[in-house]
């Protein structure tokens, strides 16, 4: 099963011979630019805070934007006769101005059927030109009645099964990718994907019968993934996977503390720790109990204790109990929120999180690292606090999800850059990411697959 599809491919009566493209976002922890790719258009731009013109990086050669004169170093500083806002380094700001003002002409234009044009500066010159990009509807309602939701969320999925190889890996191999891609292939909902879902449940319950990965994102991300694979099917085969996950991340919690950090027992940071691998904890044995599992709540109420301290006063949680800001806090506090639903504790807690969440969606495309987090738990958090919430966000995020819409459907989606450090994205692999990431969003508004999107039906694959 080859990374990179070779020849003409179909999908949904669309047809090229487009060669195969993937934006090459930078990666780094430079926050003063930020990277983004151009969706249909085929390329990659680079806009620093506080500006409003995108500098073109990259083209695909064989892409509309390429074949419409656009140059790498050109500035794109307007859409249709209208200059773009600045993009604020304010993440609260999300992807105001340039980056959302471009993503909407995008899809404006191709639900219109005419040409984008773009207002472009080169050098001392100013010019118009103008792409024809392939027709295609706008978002709707993100519910399988929206052509576009279900089609990108279709190629995301079929990216991710076409790109699963015999030793069990999606795209880099990694464990918490691995984890996420078979997550997001099961909250397609779709049989097409059962036995996919299914060798890769028993691949990883056949791991954890020897050990647990000593790094805490995979040994909760693989323990996640089984817990709702067994909520999903009712197979049994997996729960001693489960369990062993349960038992290993109760006992790295440091005693003195409740703190948990990247690896072990080890705590970063001058001993600080880290709240979201807390959060994954905390999300891994709420799922747990329900898959029937007796859950350590010394374990819990330890853990929670240094979660709860790091609450801000807006209701979010914080990097840790000496860093409560709101800056990257969606990814912890929503993956927290939708634990305690599912365990149904801390209301207090819970709504004031909600709360959060709810006010400060646009925060969802800043986190620190791992950035997909801010969007996967973000959206966790809206499905299951506030159903106006989830859809406000949706349609906030069309411009997100135009950018990560490819040149030819059939190659799946796009990873879109987020802000700050995606490091972690790049270790996990940005094509396996990118899809992922993608058809989470959308399937956010599934009731009747994931548990932690607000299903509450076992086995309800069967």
């Amino acid at each position: 099963m080859s990374d990179e599809p070779e020849g003409p491919r179909s999908f949904d009566n669309i047809t090229t011979d487009t060669p195969y493209y993937f934006p090459d976002l930078s990666v780094g922890k430079d926050n003063s630019h930020q990277h983004f790719p151009l969706g249909p258009i085929g390329g990659v731009i680079s806009v620093a805070m506080e500006n409003n013109e995108a500098e073109v990086k990259s083209l695909a050669l064989e892409a509309p934007g390429a074949k419409a004169g656009i140059e790498a170093g050109d500035l794109i500083i307007g859409a249709g006769g209208r200059k773009f806002d600045k993009l604020s380094a304010d993440e609260a700001t999300g992807g105001d101005g340039l980056p959302r003002q471009l993503g909407l002409a995008i899809l404006a234009a191709q639900a219109a059927g005419t040409p984008l044009l773009l207002d472009i500066k080169r050098g001392a010159e100013k010019i118009e030109i103008k792409i024809d990009l392939p027709a295609a509807p706008d978002f709707t309602d993100f519910s399988p009645n929206c052509a576009r939701s279900t089609a990108l969320a279709k190629a995301a999925c079929q990216w991710l099964a076409a790109n699963y190889s015999k030793s069990g890996n999606f795209g880099t191999g990694d464990s918490y990718s691995n984890a996420f891609s078979a997550i997001a292939l099961l909250a397609s909902g779709n049989p097409e994907y059962k036995g996919i879902i299914r060798q890769h449940a028993h691949k990883v319950a056949s791991i954890l019968e020897t050990s647990v990965d000593h790094n805490n994102w995979r040994a909760t991300a693989m323990g996640i993934f089984l817990a709702e694979y067994h909520l999903a099917t009712g197979d049994d085969t997996v729960i001693e996977g489960i369990k062993a996950c349960c038992k290993v991340m109760g006992e790295r919690i440091d005693a003195a503390t409740g703190r948990l950090g990247h690896g072990g027992t080890e705590l970063p940071y001058e001993g600080k720790g880290l709240v979201i691998t807390s959060g994954h904890a905390h999300l891994l044995w709420a799922l747990a109990s329900h898959c029937g599992i007796d859950i350590d709540e010394e374990a819990w109420d330890s853990s929670y204790r240094s979660i709860k301290a790091s609450i801000g006063e807006e209701g979010n949680v914080g990097y840790n109990f000496s860093l409560t800001v709101s800056e990257e806090s969606m990814a912890r506090t929503g993956i927290t929120a939708t634990a305690l639903e599912l365990a149904a504790k801390s209301s207090g807690d819970k709504r004031g999180m909600y709360g959060w969440i709810k006010d400060n969606y646009k925060r969802s495309t800043n986190g620190h690292t791992v950035t997909s987090m801010g969007l996967i738990f973000g959206f966790m958090g809206k499905t299951n606090g506030d159903p106006r919430a989830l859809r406000t966000s949706l349609d906030y995020h069309r411009f997100l999800l135009a950018m990560c819409t490819p040149i030819d459907p059939a190659q799946g989606a796009y990873y879109y850059g987020l802000r700050t450090n995606i490091g972690g994205d790049s270790y996990l692999g940005f094509r396996t990411v990118g899809n992922y990431t993608t058809a989470l969003i959308l399937h956010s508004v599934k009731k009747d697959t994931l548990w932690s999107f607000g299903n509450r039906k076992p086995s309800w694959s069967r």
